[in-house]
């Protein structure tokens, strides 16, 4: 999957970039980016292949918070409970790649049938982490496996090639064969930049391919925003 045919649009992926660290997770595989805008407070949000009625879907909310996680829990329960339709309950502990986190189960009740939402609770640098998947409640055991599995790669990124762990050698290699050879017009923008590491991004999905086509294009977001600002200080 190339970063054209990924639909992140740039300034979306500016927006994600401009916190640290960056929150990026797998999403389940064949899930397809979808504008956030359609899921309130979502920085990001995929969705299931198309299906009759309502999708099943997955998406990243970040705000900011003082309250420890225990506490942040006890008002997103209440919060949950305040609209008579749902039923929220905890389920626990989850442990991600960026540490514990507390899963809620919440069931909604709307007017053509139940919808079943499963929400991962993190709390990390003055910041809450919320994953959030959705789908009817007669679907969500088909995707309940997939989407717990989405839920535990959560990670918060500081630097990504601390984060390709023994591949960071090669991927720094390959980052300095591509700057080197990559040719520029005088007038230069994002736009015309991330089409033009089409052999990185196939190097991540070749030797990265755990780490999933979101922080892929995280990640070379970041490096066309280094290139760009290196040819705009020349």
């Amino acid at each position: 999957m190339t970063i054209l045919k990924h639909s992140l649009n740039l300034s979306l992926l500016c927006t994600l970039l401009s916190a640290s660290p960056t929150a990026t997770f797998v999403p389940p595989k064949g899930w397809r980016a979808q504008d956030p805008t359609a899921f309130n407070q979502a920085k990001i949000s995929f969705i299931s292949k198309k299906t009759q009625g309502f999708n099943p879907s997955i998406n990243l909310a970040i705000e900011p918070t003082s309250l420890r996680l225990e506490e942040y829990t006890k008002n997103a329960i209440k919060c949950h409970k305040m609209d008579k339709r749902n039923r929220c309950e905890r389920m626990g502990q989850l442990k991600t790649l960026s540490g514990e986190g507390v899963l809620l189960k919440i069931e909604r009740t709307l007017e053509w049938g139940k919808v079943e939402l499963m929400q991962l609770l993190q709390i990390a640098n003055g910041h809450a982490y919320i994953l959030t998947a959705s789908a009817k409640k007669s679907d969500f055991q088909n995707v309940r496996s997939e989407v717990t599995k989405s839920f535990r790669s959560l990670e918060l990124v500081e630097d990504f090639l601390k984060s390709a762990g023994r591949k960071s050698y090669n991927l720094k290699m390959e980052i300095a064969k591509e700057k080197k050879k990559i040719r520029l017009p005088t007038i230069v923008s994002l736009p015309i930049i991330v089409p033009r590491l089409k052999n990185l991004q196939k190097f991540c999905e070749k030797e990265l391919p755990e780490k999933g086509s979101y922080w892929h294009a995280l990640f070379i977001k970041q490096i066309a925003q280094e290139i760009f600002n290196e040819k705009k200080n020349h």
